[in-house]
């Protein structure tokens, strides 16, 4: 959760019980693609395709 609000601020917390509540499996993907992400939109995005 650090790299996510060192990079994009604060998030609801919506966000965080989302990625809280992630398979271990769903959660090492959102590590590989996490860096490639340019807003917090896609952070949004990607967690609506993949929860």
């Amino acid at each position: 959760m650090v790299l996510i609000t060192q990079r994009f601020g604060k998030v609801s917390g919506k966000i965080k019980s989302h990625i809280e509540g992630l398979p271990l499996g769903n959660l090492e993907s959102l590590v590989k693609v996490f860096l490639n992400f340019n807003s917090l939109a896609d952070l949004e995005n990607w967690l609506e395709e993949n929860s």
